[in-house]
């Protein structure tokens, strides 16, 4: 990897502080700058991608990821940004492909996990999906996103409690997220339904 100029390091640790605090459109405005730089920066690109996911520009997301690919195809984050994409297209078979390829690269990202314990789970591998799931959990335990993919499997493998579990420990931490209260609603109706 070539050592970037200290300008588009300071745009993308810019950039990387603003993402982490959810100004992605700041984010993605100084990864944009650092590429305009430097129209080969990888980690720009990355950058680019992720911010454009978190928007949920998936075809912007999608097109900076493979790009970066084309310039370096050990991006793990590109792969990652790929993987996750076919994934939200429910094509998991692909998204696997893209995601065992990103965790070859940086084996014990959480993020990449989880994504690619979902896709396990939904490609009718659920074993699988959940022994990853559970390795992702342990290894950022406060991450109420694994917390919610890891209680969905156990509701869809009629286990409601260890959902339960779950899903309370993430409204513990995250207290008005709609998503954490529906999936407590939905493992609630599967307890009750198993009780009948």
């Amino acid at each position: 990897m070539k050592k970037l100029p200290k300008t588009i390091l300071t745009l993308l640790r810019d950039s990387e502080n603003q993402k982490i605090s959810g100004n992605y459109e700041k984010a993605l405005a100084l990864a944009e700058k650092a590429l305009s730089l430097d129209p080969h920066c990888v980690e720009a690109l990355e950058e680019i991608a992720d911010n454009y996911l978190a928007l949920d520009d998936i075809k912007k997301a999608e097109n900076a990821a493979k790009f970066a690919l084309e310039i370096d195809p050990n991006s793990y984050t590109a792969l990652y940004v790929l993987g996750f994409i076919e994934s939200r297209k429910n094509k998991f078979k692909e998204a696997i492909q893209f995601l065992e390829k990103a965790n070859k690269i940086k084996s014990n990202n959480s993020e990449i996990l989880r994504s690619l314990g979902w896709a396990y789970f939904m490609q009718n591998k659920r074993v699988k999906g959940i022994v990853v799931l559970e390795r992702a959990l342990n290894l950022n335990n406060n991450d109420t996103m694994i917390m919610c993919d890891l209680g969905i499997c156990y509701v869809k493998e009629n286990k409601p409690e260890k959902a339960l579990s779950l899903f309370e420990k993430a409204i513990g931490l995250k207290p008005n997220d709609k998503r954490i209260i529906e999936c407590i609603k939905i493992a609630n109706e599967v307890k009750s339904f198993n009780k009948k």
